[in-house]
Protein backbone atom coordinates (compact mmCIF):
# COMPACT_ATOMS: atom_id res chain seq x y z
CA UNK A 1 0.00 0.00 0.00
CA UNK A 2 1.45 3.29 -1.17
CA UNK A 3 0.41 4.19 2.21
CA UNK A 4 1.94 8.50 1.80
CA UNK A 5 -0.31 8.98 -0.92
CA UNK A 6 -3.25 8.45 0.98
CA UNK A 7 -5.30 11.55 1.45
CA UNK A 8 -6.52 12.77 5.02
CA UNK A 9 -9.59 11.38 4.10
CA UNK A 10 -8.82 8.01 3.53
CA UNK A 11 -6.36 7.47 6.14
CA UNK A 12 -9.22 8.11 8.52
CA UNK A 13 -11.53 5.32 7.04
CA UNK A 14 -9.16 2.69 7.30
CA UNK A 15 -9.64 0.73 10.37
CA UNK A 16 -7.59 0.22 13.27
CA UNK A 17 -6.87 -3.23 12.33
CA UNK A 18 -5.62 -2.09 8.49
CA UNK A 19 -3.33 0.75 10.49
CA UNK A 20 -2.11 -2.25 12.87
CA UNK A 21 -0.95 -4.14 9.75
CA UNK A 22 1.13 -1.43 8.86
CA UNK A 23 4.64 -2.06 8.98
CA UNK A 24 7.77 0.06 10.30
CA UNK A 25 8.77 1.49 7.23
CA UNK A 26 4.77 2.33 6.31
CA UNK A 27 3.97 4.15 9.51
CA UNK A 28 6.74 6.58 9.21
CA UNK A 29 6.55 7.45 5.79
CA UNK A 30 3.15 8.98 7.30
CA UNK A 31 3.10 13.01 6.94
CA UNK A 32 2.53 14.54 9.73
CA UNK A 33 -0.91 16.25 7.97
CA UNK A 34 -1.98 12.44 7.56
CA UNK A 35 -0.88 11.41 11.36
CA UNK A 36 -3.40 14.46 12.58
CA UNK A 37 -5.77 12.53 10.50
CA UNK A 38 -5.88 9.73 12.68
CA UNK A 39 -9.10 9.37 14.73
CA UNK A 40 -9.17 7.81 18.61
CA UNK A 41 -10.70 5.46 17.48
CA UNK A 42 -8.07 4.21 14.97
CA UNK A 43 -5.28 4.50 17.57
CA UNK A 44 -6.88 3.05 20.42
CA UNK A 45 -6.95 -0.10 18.24
CA UNK A 46 -3.16 0.14 18.02
CA UNK A 47 -0.37 -2.25 20.37
CA UNK A 48 2.35 -0.86 22.32
CA UNK A 49 4.56 -2.15 19.13
CA UNK A 50 2.64 0.05 17.08
CA UNK A 51 2.95 3.36 19.10
CA UNK A 52 6.84 2.61 19.38
CA UNK A 53 6.84 2.68 15.47
CA UNK A 54 5.86 6.29 15.09
CA UNK A 55 8.81 8.99 14.63
CA UNK A 56 9.57 11.54 17.32
CA UNK A 57 8.02 14.16 14.62
CA UNK A 58 4.56 12.33 14.29
CA UNK A 59 4.31 11.98 18.27
CA UNK A 60 4.97 15.44 18.11
CA UNK A 61 2.46 16.05 15.95
CA UNK A 62 -0.55 14.43 17.87
CA UNK A 63 -3.10 15.96 19.92
CA UNK A 64 -3.76 15.13 23.49
CA UNK A 65 -6.57 13.93 22.57
CA UNK A 66 -4.82 11.64 20.34
CA UNK A 67 -1.75 10.17 22.74
CA UNK A 68 -4.44 9.64 25.25
CA UNK A 69 -6.50 7.68 22.74
CA UNK A 70 -3.09 4.62 22.48
CA UNK A 71 -4.31 3.71 26.19
CA UNK A 72 -2.75 3.02 29.32
CA UNK A 73 -0.93 -0.25 28.24
CA UNK A 74 0.29 1.31 25.00
CA UNK A 75 1.94 4.36 26.80
CA UNK A 76 3.32 2.10 29.57
CA UNK A 77 5.48 0.52 26.83
CA UNK A 78 6.46 3.93 25.53
CA UNK A 79 10.37 3.98 25.64
CA UNK A 80 12.15 7.14 27.73
CA UNK A 81 12.73 8.54 24.76
CA UNK A 82 9.44 8.66 22.71
CA UNK A 83 7.71 9.82 26.24
CA UNK A 84 10.44 12.38 26.39
CA UNK A 85 9.29 13.72 23.04
CA UNK A 86 5.88 14.35 24.05
CA UNK A 87 4.83 18.08 24.92
CA UNK A 88 4.15 19.37 28.17
CA UNK A 89 0.19 19.63 26.36
CA UNK A 90 0.40 15.99 25.43
CA UNK A 91 1.66 15.00 28.91
CA UNK A 92 -1.03 17.34 30.33
CA UNK A 93 -4.02 16.32 28.79
CA UNK A 94 -2.91 12.55 29.83
CA UNK A 95 -6.38 11.06 32.23
CA UNK A 96 -5.17 10.31 35.28
CA UNK A 97 -6.18 6.36 34.38
CA UNK A 98 -3.42 6.56 32.17
CA UNK A 99 -1.17 8.54 34.00
CA UNK A 100 -1.34 6.06 36.60
CA UNK A 101 0.04 3.44 34.28
CA UNK A 102 3.54 5.19 33.95
CA UNK A 103 6.09 3.26 35.37
CA UNK A 104 8.49 4.74 38.01
CA UNK A 105 11.15 5.01 35.44
CA UNK A 106 9.28 6.93 32.84
CA UNK A 107 7.71 9.07 35.63
CA UNK A 108 11.69 9.79 37.22
CA UNK A 109 11.90 10.20 33.05
CA UNK A 110 9.79 13.39 32.85
CA UNK A 111 11.36 16.69 32.16
CA UNK A 112 10.32 19.64 34.39
CA UNK A 113 7.57 20.94 32.05
CA UNK A 114 5.94 18.20 31.26
CA UNK A 115 6.05 17.66 34.73
CA UNK A 116 4.20 21.06 35.47
CA UNK A 117 2.12 20.13 32.42
CA UNK A 118 -0.28 17.84 34.36
CA UNK A 119 -3.49 19.45 35.11
CA UNK A 120 -4.13 19.54 39.09
CA UNK A 121 -7.22 16.93 38.38
CA UNK A 122 -4.68 14.64 36.92
CA UNK A 123 -1.57 14.78 38.80
CA UNK A 124 -3.12 12.28 41.78
CA UNK A 125 -3.11 9.35 39.41
CA UNK A 126 0.25 8.96 39.70
CA UNK A 127 1.19 7.08 42.82
CA UNK A 128 3.20 7.80 46.10
CA UNK A 129 5.97 5.38 44.81
CA UNK A 130 6.24 7.79 41.73
CA UNK A 131 6.13 10.81 43.96
CA UNK A 132 8.93 9.39 45.88
CA UNK A 133 10.90 8.66 42.36
CA UNK A 134 10.83 13.10 41.68
CA UNK A 135 13.46 14.73 41.62
CA UNK A 136 14.36 18.14 43.16
CA UNK A 137 14.21 20.03 39.86
CA UNK A 138 10.96 17.79 38.99
CA UNK A 139 9.27 18.77 42.34
CA UNK A 140 9.81 22.42 41.85
CA UNK A 141 8.29 23.09 38.69
CA UNK A 142 5.02 22.04 40.39
CA UNK A 143 2.33 24.55 40.81
CA UNK A 144 0.83 25.40 43.94
CA UNK A 145 -2.51 24.18 42.82
CA UNK A 146 -1.02 20.84 41.62
CA UNK A 147 0.56 20.73 45.33
CA UNK A 148 -2.93 21.51 46.81
CA UNK A 149 -4.70 18.62 44.68
CA UNK A 150 -2.47 15.97 46.03
CA UNK A 151 -3.87 13.52 47.77
CA UNK A 152 -2.64 12.51 51.51
CA UNK A 153 -1.34 9.52 49.88
CA UNK A 154 0.10 11.41 47.18
CA UNK A 155 2.41 13.52 49.84
CA UNK A 156 3.28 10.59 52.13
CA UNK A 157 5.26 9.52 48.58
CA UNK A 158 7.58 12.37 49.59
CA UNK A 159 10.35 11.93 51.64
CA UNK A 160 11.59 14.37 54.06
CA UNK A 161 14.42 15.48 51.95
CA UNK A 162 11.46 15.89 49.32
CA UNK A 163 9.48 17.92 51.73
CA UNK A 164 12.76 20.11 52.43
CA UNK A 165 12.65 21.22 48.42
CA UNK A 166 9.69 22.56 47.90
CA UNK A 167 8.94 26.45 47.51
CA UNK A 168 7.01 28.82 49.91
CA UNK A 169 4.66 29.48 47.00
CA UNK A 170 4.25 25.44 47.24
CA UNK A 171 4.06 25.78 50.40
CA UNK A 172 1.26 27.74 50.77
CA UNK A 173 -0.79 25.54 48.11
CA UNK A 174 -1.24 22.72 50.94
CA UNK A 175 -4.97 22.22 52.24
CA UNK A 176 -6.05 22.03 55.74
CA UNK A 177 -6.40 17.75 54.97
CA UNK A 178 -3.04 17.99 53.49
CA UNK A 179 -1.95 19.54 56.47
CA UNK A 180 -3.55 17.79 59.36
CA UNK A 181 -2.25 14.68 57.54
CA UNK A 182 1.04 15.73 57.89
CA UNK A 183 3.44 13.30 60.64
CA UNK A 184 6.44 14.87 63.08
CA UNK A 185 8.68 13.56 61.02
CA UNK A 186 7.47 15.35 57.64
CA UNK A 187 7.13 18.37 58.66
CA UNK A 188 10.23 18.61 60.93
CA UNK A 189 11.55 18.58 57.58
CA UNK A 190 10.23 21.88 56.55
CA UNK A 191 12.45 25.07 56.88
CA UNK A 192 11.49 28.54 58.46
CA UNK A 193 10.89 29.98 55.18
CA UNK A 194 8.56 27.01 54.51
CA UNK A 195 6.62 27.50 57.77
CA UNK A 196 6.38 31.11 57.55
CA UNK A 197 4.43 30.47 54.19
CA UNK A 198 1.81 28.45 55.66
CA UNK A 199 -1.56 30.71 55.33
CA UNK A 200 -2.58 31.98 58.83
CA UNK A 201 -6.36 29.97 58.40
CA UNK A 202 -4.64 26.65 57.91
CA UNK A 203 -2.41 26.91 61.02
CA UNK A 204 -5.50 25.14 63.15
CA UNK A 205 -5.32 22.04 61.11
CA UNK A 206 -1.77 20.93 62.51
CA UNK A 207 -2.48 18.28 64.24
CA UNK A 208 -1.07 18.74 67.86
CA UNK A 209 1.83 15.95 67.80
CA UNK A 210 3.34 17.85 65.03
CA UNK A 211 2.99 20.96 67.04
CA UNK A 212 4.17 19.41 70.30
CA UNK A 213 6.88 18.20 68.65
CA UNK A 214 8.48 21.20 66.94
CA UNK A 215 11.83 22.47 67.46
CA UNK A 216 12.65 25.92 68.86
CA UNK A 217 14.15 27.25 65.26
CA UNK A 218 10.46 26.16 64.10
CA UNK A 219 8.76 27.26 66.14
CA UNK A 220 10.38 31.18 65.88
CA UNK A 221 9.07 30.57 62.30
CA UNK A 222 5.99 31.36 63.30
CA UNK A 223 4.77 35.18 62.08
CA UNK A 224 2.40 37.05 64.39
CA UNK A 225 -0.07 36.66 61.70
CA UNK A 226 -0.21 32.45 62.35
CA UNK A 227 0.20 32.75 66.03
CA UNK A 228 -3.38 34.13 66.88
CA UNK A 229 -4.46 31.26 64.10
CA UNK A 230 -3.36 28.45 66.75
CA UNK A 231 -6.26 26.56 68.37
CA UNK A 232 -6.52 26.19 72.84
CA UNK A 233 -5.72 22.35 71.90
CA UNK A 234 -2.55 23.52 69.76
CA UNK A 235 -1.40 25.90 72.05
CA UNK A 236 -1.56 23.55 75.49
CA UNK A 237 1.25 21.69 73.25
CA UNK A 238 3.42 23.85 73.46
CA UNK A 239 6.47 23.13 76.00
CA UNK A 240 7.90 25.88 78.31
CA UNK A 241 11.08 25.50 76.19
CA UNK A 242 9.64 26.68 73.04
CA UNK A 243 7.51 29.21 74.72
CA UNK A 244 10.58 30.39 75.57
CA UNK A 245 12.14 30.19 72.72
CA UNK A 246 9.33 32.39 70.77
CA UNK A 247 10.59 36.80 70.55
CA UNK A 248 8.72 38.94 72.23
CA UNK A 249 6.63 39.87 69.26
CA UNK A 250 5.46 36.50 69.01
CA UNK A 251 4.45 36.22 72.57
CA UNK A 252 2.43 39.02 72.22
CA UNK A 253 0.60 38.03 68.83
CA UNK A 254 -1.17 35.38 71.69
CA UNK A 255 -4.28 36.18 72.40
CA UNK A 256 -5.77 36.22 75.48
CA UNK A 257 -7.56 33.09 75.57
CA UNK A 258 -4.19 31.15 74.12
CA UNK A 259 -2.37 32.92 77.20
CA UNK A 260 -4.24 31.28 79.56
CA UNK A 261 -3.81 27.94 77.88
CA UNK A 262 0.10 28.41 77.50
CA UNK A 263 2.03 25.57 79.49
CA UNK A 264 3.30 26.56 83.40
CA UNK A 265 6.59 28.13 82.98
Amino acid sequence: MQIGSLTPAQLGALSSTNLSVLDATQVTDLTTTQVKALTATQLAGLSATDLGEFALTQLGAMSATQINAFGAGALAALDETRLGALTALQIGGLTATNLSALTQTQVAGLSATQIQGISAANIRGLSATDFGELTATQLTRLTAGQVGALTTTNLFGLSETQFGTLAATQIAGLTTTQLSALDTTQFQSFTTGQIAALPGAQIGSLSTTVIGALTTTQVQAFTATQIPRLTVTQVRQLTSTLVAAMTPAQVNAFTVLQIQNLPPA
